[in-house]
């Protein structure tokens, strides 16, 4: 115990890597880089967006949850908002391009690929970390897979979206606090073993 306390009050001075378990971990922390995200809006606040992100992106999105199509996911973002993802920059990039051309559809695209990070957390001891973190009960049934909640985890505002069994998580975060945020978790997972990897 008073290892990790002096570790959580110096951790400005502290490298990710320092932190880490050398050997077999628990929870795997991934930094997923070369991850595109177009943010799309309703222009007007009672606007239903879902079918138009379906015709432009071939995937119907829906409140609360992530669904996928071969080329995009679509995590629902908040009110009338949801973030379009893909690793492919050049589909960005035309789609982008294309709703130049057309906006008839009554949404508004914004290409936020620099402005958040996506951290995956996996791993036999995930739930046990998160629990020491956030109030959200990520083991309620009615957060299923594929779920999303915005919420806290620590002092951090994270989008989080429940993957699949066994345990598997992302978490979206502003880029300028990704450092922070996985620094703070790799000090809290120290009893679970923690291993860190960038994809």
């Amino acid at each position: 115990m008073p290892e990790i306390l002096k570790m959580r009050h110096g951790l400005e001075d502290i490298s990710i890597s320092d932190l880490v378990a050398e050997k077999e971990s628990h929870i795997q922390i991934t930094h997923k880089a070369f991850v595109s995200k177009l943010l799309v809006k309703g222009i007007h606040w009672d606007s239903e967006i879902e079918t138009s992100i379906e015709d432009i992106f071939g995937v119907f999105p829906k409140r609360g949850r992530v669904v996928s199509n071969d080329s995009w996911s679509a995590v629902s973002w908040g009110g009338n908002e949801y973030l379009m993802i893909t690793t492919d920059t050049s589909l960005l990039l035309k789609t982008l391009d294309d709703h130049k051309q057309s906006k008839e559809n009554g949404i508004v695209m914004v290409d936020v690929s620099s402005a958040y990070e996506c951290i995956s957390i996996s791993g036999i001891a995930v739930i046990d970390l998160i629990k020491t973190c956030c109030f959200l009960d990520v083991d309620d049934p009615s957060f299923s897979n594929n779920s999303v909640a915005t919420c806290r985890l620590g002092p951090f505002r994270v989008v989080m979206h429940k993957i699949s069994q066994p345990r598997l998580f992302e978490f979206y975060v502003e880029r300028s606090l990704a450092i922070p945020f996985v620094r703070y978790l790799v000090v809290n997972g120290y009893p679970f073993k923690v291993s860190y990897l960038t994809s």
